[in-house]
């Protein structure tokens, strides 16, 4: 997750260090269970946050997703002994480019093949930040959106919209590599349960706007939403999913809203009744930023993991790229 933050003013509502590659599991009570494997220290502070993600998204996915055996390693990434239930995510701090560069990345590693039942959801996936960066995060009260933001690209959100038909417009290439950065693409998202919440909050039944903006590593993988700039006292947060916690702009604000939950199911997950997310206005006109207490707002550039995604079976052999 590349980005720079910012402070700005917005109208709203270290520790003893663990072991590298700890595994944390979910609880036995959970139906869908996220398991996280540290490949480097982290201190409490940091692995409680990554925890609350976790318990979050475990919350919100209510039903189980086939197991995945014999899983090779060597492309998706260390796991429980070769067995994943039902994803596992690997976590890695590490050095990227210093403070106020890149934050870091996340995204899929390795996805279920589309057999009708659980239809490429993810097996495993990354997540990466820059040590540099944490202690920033942490100061400005922004790590734990943060984590619970990456934590969802990992879990398809924005990652895997595209590859499962989900968008209309897309804005980059299909290797991402190239983006119209002038934002006159109309990038749309058509899964139809995501839609059908957008349109229950005031939406046009047209498609929920998808960032066109910020180029590859962005653009096309988060929902709509950008600042103008008036002057130093006088931004404007644009965009009719400001402050929807899978948008660009991330603050302490955000809000995993009813159409990220909804996504899930496009994606092939069973989740967890609306009245689980957070509720959420979509705008329609710019929000001004220049009453109220300052807060911190982060722009959320080339956070989505660059690399190849891998379809796997049930077995866990590996069918190539997706």
């Amino acid at each position: 997750m590349g980005g720079i933050l910012e402070i700005m003013a917005v109208s709203a509502c270290s520790s003893d260090e663990s072991p590298p590659d700890e595994q944390i599991n979910a609880p036995l009570s959970r139906l869908f269970s996220i398991e996280l494997i540290f490949e480097s220290d982290a201190s409490d502070d940091i692995r409680d946050a990554f925890l609350e993600a976790k318990s979050r998204w475990e919350t919100l996915i209510v039903a189980d997703v086939a197991d995945i055996v014999n899983v090779d390693e060597s492309v998706c990434g260390a796991t429980n002994d070769g067995i994943v239930d039902d994803i596992t995510i690997t976590v890695e701090l590490r050095t990227f480019d210093g403070r106020g560069g890149t934050l870091g990345q996340a995204g899929p590693v390795c996805i279920r093949i589309d057999n009708g039942i659980d239809p490429r959801i993810p097996v495993t996936g990354r997540m990466e930040f820059d040590i540099a960066d944490l202690q920033m995060l942490q100061e400005s009260g922004m790590l734990n959106i943060t984590i619970l933001h990456e934590m969802g690209h990992a879990l398809g959100i924005g990652t895997l919209w595209r590859r499962s038909g989900l968008l209309v417009n897309p804005s980059c290439s299909e290797d991402n590599s190239e983006c119209d950065t002038s934002g006159t693409t109309d990038v749309r998202y058509i899964g139809q349960s995501g839609l059908d919440a957008w349109v229950d909050l005031g939406g046009d039944i047209n498609g929920i706007p998808v960032e066109n903006r910020q180029g590859p590593g962005s653009s096309d993988g988060h929902w709509r939403e950008f600042l103008i700039d008036t002057g130093p006292s006088n931004e404007l947060l644009d965009g009719p999913l400001a402050l929807e916690l899978m948008s660009p702009l991330l603050s302490r604000e955000n809000a995993l809203s009813v159409i990220t939950l909804n996504s899930l199911i496009d994606l092939g997950y069973q989740v967890a009744d609306r009245s689980a997310a957070d509720p959420l206005t979509v705008i329609g006109s710019p929000l001004s930023l220049s009453n109220g207490e300052p807060t911190p707002i982060l722009h959320m550039t080339n956070d989505i993991l660059d690399g190849p995604i891998y379809e796997v079976s049930e077995d866990g052999h590996i069918l190539g790229e997706h």
